[in-house]
């Protein structure tokens, strides 16, 4: 098997209508080297009847090629879920997904073609990554990041809508297509349990000498749920303020220099704790006080 395309779900009623899509997707594939690996993100491993019925449906049309696994204690953390993932996968190569994405026919055919010729060209291993895209609009969510800025202790976006192809140093999501033995050997820092994980893996390999590339053909539809402007600054609820201001200095002890680490004290963690406090004051009502205390806690945790 060369590709495992990898993903997972909360096993909820929501997630169906995202489920069927990406199955429709993968169904239409050009290329069909690839397994499905489904990891159900459910503490007590309790499905729907409905998904139930689908799964048995999906396991038919993927017949030999479909695995489906349960998260076990503390699936509700990104890194851990994400690491069962990986793990179980069997192809040379692992595309990662999420269960809110969709894409063209052509896509695995695209990314496995150029995996092998930027592998070739680098003469080391490459990473490949999608476009991220709105729903079906051709707005561009997301083609990476140029590096972590700690003067504003956040990743500089890559500004390359026009290019054909760019290489990146981190990418947030999991539209990636890489060396299964690279990712397994690698892992989600599971300290960095959500919020960011996802650029501290992909800084992590970038650092060992891992090169990425984003391409606009391969574009994947991200089909998120609305968020307010505190959901999207990952500070919605108190555990996430928390757990985003602890990871700061997580991704600091990892990642920074000693010049570094002076523009995030000086500049990076004021400026963060006050932008982030004046967001909870103005749009968050009732729970802002909760919100500035997840944030504090989260820094106090993330000093020691």
């Amino acid at each position: 098997m060369q590709v495992s395309v990898v993903f997972g779900t909360r096993g909820n009623e929501a997630s169906i209508p995202h489920l069927e899509r990406i199955f429709r997707c993968l169904e239409q594939q050009t290329f069909q080297d690839f397994e499905v690996v489904l990891v159900v993100d459910q503490e007590e491993h309790a499905i729907l009847d409905a998904l139930d019925a689908k799964l048995h449906t999906w396991e038919k049309q993927f017949f030999g090629r479909f695995h489906l696994v349960f998260a076990g204690k503390h699936s509700w953390w990104a890194s851990y879920v994400r690491n069962i993932w990986i793990k179980q996968a069997h192809g040379k190569l692992i595309q990662l997904f999420d269960d809110d994405n969709g894409f063209y026919t052509d896509y695995l055919q695209q990314a496995v073609e150029h995996y092998e010729q930027k592998k070739k060209e680098c003469w080391t291993e490459v990473v490949i990554c999608s476009t991220l895209q709105y729903r079906e609009t051709w707005e561009i969510q997301n083609r990476g990041f140029l590096k972590w800025d700690f003067w504003q202790n956040r990743a500089i976006v890559c500004r390359a809508e026009n290019h054909s192809s760019c290489e990146i140093r981190m990418f947030s999501g999991n539209w990636l297509l890489g060396d299964a033995k690279l990712f397994k050997q690698m892992g989600y820092d599971e300290e960095i349990a959500r919020i960011a994980e996802d650029l501290d893996f992909t800084l992590s390999l970038r650092e060992k000498g891992v090169r990425f590339f984003s391409f606009l053909d391969l574009p994947v539809r991200h089909y998120e749920r609305e968020k307010t402007i505190l959901q999207q600054a990952w500070i919605g609820t108190y555990e996430q303020a928390r757990q985003k201001a602890r990871n700061w200095f997580f991704f600091l002890k990892k990642h920074a220099t000693f010049w570094n680490k002076v523009q995030f004290y000086l500049v990076g963690l004021p400026g963060c704790i006050v932008w982030l406090s004046l967001k909870a004051l103005r749009f968050w009502g009732k729970w802002k006080w909760q919100i500035i205390q997840g944030l504090w806690s989260g820094i106090l945790a993330g000093m020691k």
